[in-house]
């Protein structure tokens, strides 16, 4: 027995046995140890974050063709780009540091609650038409300065007023006579604001061609956050949703893609002359509202736009201002504009409400160069709320 016990602790120790129960693992096979290793907590991770934005998002399972039904809609029309087609929709607009953003369209196609198309007695009825200053992108419902107006209103001694919120985001000056002319006047509006700069500055004043040659209809779904991009994109999209948030993040990254669905580059510049012809036609375009506006029986209320640009001086902050002649051209654009307004306010008599004025230059009233905050969102409606309640009651509260 104490032989067998030597000999067997002798093998243990022997150098040949050893290296033959210990072979190194070759470079190849440590390489596809390593790769398993790898994709193994690769896998678990990725099925881990899986799990997470599932169980966390505010969203719920979500895909790009969900994001779009859920999203604001347009349809072309002849008289408008794009326009909100007639159906009820509560859309999901974006996250801001105050929360969730969504909007509700009524079965008329504007924003905000269903009203009566034929105007009931005893209401004076405001419509407000612009772009997405008007619309106020970044206000959930009944948040929109043009329907806070509305609140304050009828809060301070003007019950019967009922405001309908005519913005929609990329509309022209243009487009807010053709929708007055071509709709708004089957809505019996007392008085009718006109609010619209901004995109007339990035789209229309940098061009002579006739407006005719330059306006189409819109296409549809050409937002890539909100359109699959193949059919390798369609199937992942469908299958996970970390997958659709990294997409998201990635769009979100690459392009400034606005709320009519169109993409556009980040840190636009305004490195283009300003033509004569077009603010012509901007001219022409107040002019034409303002007359609409009397034809129809209300009254035509001119508003400068909010911006967050402004002439630099002493003691104002030149951050707003993009650098060179990308700044001059867009100052220069919202000067031209607002000596327009007042031009066609005082040979038309026509109201000018120049409330906007107080807000600009003044970075936390904006998230950008021409949205609002919530503070801004705010402030701009306690202005207008008081240049329409003089108003109101400088030609009496009743409705024709």
């Amino acid at each position: 027995m104490r032989r067998l016990i030597g000999k067997r602790s002798s093998s243990l120790t022997d150098p040949a046995v050893a290296s033959k129960s210990q072979v190194p693992l070759s470079l190849k096979k440590k390489v596809a140890f390593t790769l398993v290793l790898v994709s193994v907590v690769g896998l678990v991770s990725l099925a881990l974050a899986e799990l997470y934005v599932r169980r966390t998002s505010k969203l719920g399972y979500v895909t790009p063709e969900i994001l779009r039904d859920r999203s604001l809609q347009y349809t072309p029309a002849v008289l408008a780009r794009l326009v909100f087609p007639r159906k009820e929709l509560h859309a999901y607009g974006g996250e801001t540091p105050d929360g969730s953003v969504f909007y509700d369209i009524n079965k008329w196609g504007y924003r905000g609650h269903v009203f009566e198309p034929e105007k009931p007695n005893g209401k004076i009825r405001v419509i407000f038409y612009g772009g997405s200053h008007v619309f106020d992108i970044w206000m959930s419902e009944g948040e929109d300065w043009p329907h806070k107006v509305e609140s304050i209103l009828n809060q301070n001694g003007l019950p019967q007023v009922e405001v309908i919120n005519g913005g929609v985001p990329g509309f022209c000056s243009f487009e807010c006579f053709s929708s007055l002319w071509s709709e708004g006047h089957v809505f019996s509006p007392d008085y009718v604001v006109f609010c619209c700069a901004w995109n007339d500055i990035k789209k229309r004043l940098q061009s002579s061609e006739p407006l005719l040659r330059q306006i189409h209809p819109e296409a549809e779904d050409r937002d890539p956050r909100l359109n699959y991009q193949g059919s390798v994109d369609r199937f992942l999209s469908e299958h996970l949703q970390l997958y659709v948030r990294l997409r998201q993040t990635y769009y979100d990254w690459k392009f400034d893609a606005d709320l009519e669905g169109h993409e556009i580059q980040r840190d636009q510049k305004f490195d283009f002359d300003l033509s004569e012809e077009a603010f012509k036609q901007y001219r022409l375009n107040v002019e034409l509202f303002v007359d609409c506006a009397k034809n129809i029986g209300a009254v035509p209320v001119l508003m400068d736009e909010a911006r967050l640009a402004v002439r630099a001086t002493g003691s104002e902050p030149t951050d707003p201002l993009p650098p060179g002649r990308s700044g001059e051209t867009l100052i220069t654009g919202y000067e031209r504009i607002e000596q327009i307004l007042r031009e066609v306010a005082a040979e038309k008599n026509a109201v000018l409400l120049n409330s906007s004025s107080e807000l600009n230059g003044r970075s936390e009233f904006f998230a950008d160069r021409v949205h609002l905050t919530k503070k801004g969102s705010n402030e701009l409606a306690g202005l207008v709320a008081q240049g329409m309640t003089r108003l109101i009651q400088s030609k009496g509260v009743s409705s024709r």
